[in-house]
């Protein structure tokens, strides 16, 4: 009910699971689950990591001078990398297309009008780029899957509340 009131059956509260695979790709809740289910943020900001130790990098002296003038702005500052710094990293590095975007392939023999999906990520070499891609995809399917299950339990909650109430005549 609430999907058809924020939006129909086509609007921003479709119940399509493509497009919510698209949109949860690009949303703050999946980066979040990234970061303390997967562990990302090592990965990704791997220049500020100790492996060997499993610790943060003390700051650099530019970071903590960027870090006092942000204090004397009253701006949250952080040692470590943040939420915000994996949302610019995704910004800047991850790439969601339609093929229709796209000038080749089978969206250009269609004439722009295929329904496929690009994801792309930019990385320093192309097995984080694949392990990093593969972490997005499966906890977004992960993040839609159990979406799915909390639906079904509410509903079945529902009925099982009901049956004791339904009557022969009803």
């Amino acid at each position: 009910v609430a999907s058809k009131l924020l939006g129909g059956a086509t609007g921003a509260g479709s119940s399509d699971p493509y497009q919510e695979f698209l949109q949860i790709l690009q949303s703050t809740r999946l980066q979040e689950a990234l970061i303390e289910r997967d562990h990302i943020l090592p990965l990704i900001f791997h220049k500020k990591w100790d492996a060997q130790h499993g610790v943060w990098l003390p700051p650099t002296i530019l970071h903590i001078a960027k870090s006092r003038v942000m204090r004397l702005f009253n701006r949250p500052v952080s040692d470590v990398p943040s939420i915000e710094e994996l949302a610019q990293y995704f910004e800047k590095n991850v790439t969601i297309a339609s093929a229709s975007a796209t000038s080749g392939g089978m969206a250009g023999m269609l004439g722009g009008l295929s329904p496929y999906t690009s994801v792309s990520i930019t990385a320093d070499d192309p097995r984080t780029a694949e392990k990093l891609l593969s972490m997005i995809l499966r906890e977004a399917d992960d993040l839609i899957r159990a979406d799915e299950r909390q639906e079904v339990s509410a509903r079945l909650a529902y009925l099982r509340s009901q049956i004791p109430k339904v009557t022969v005549a009803d």
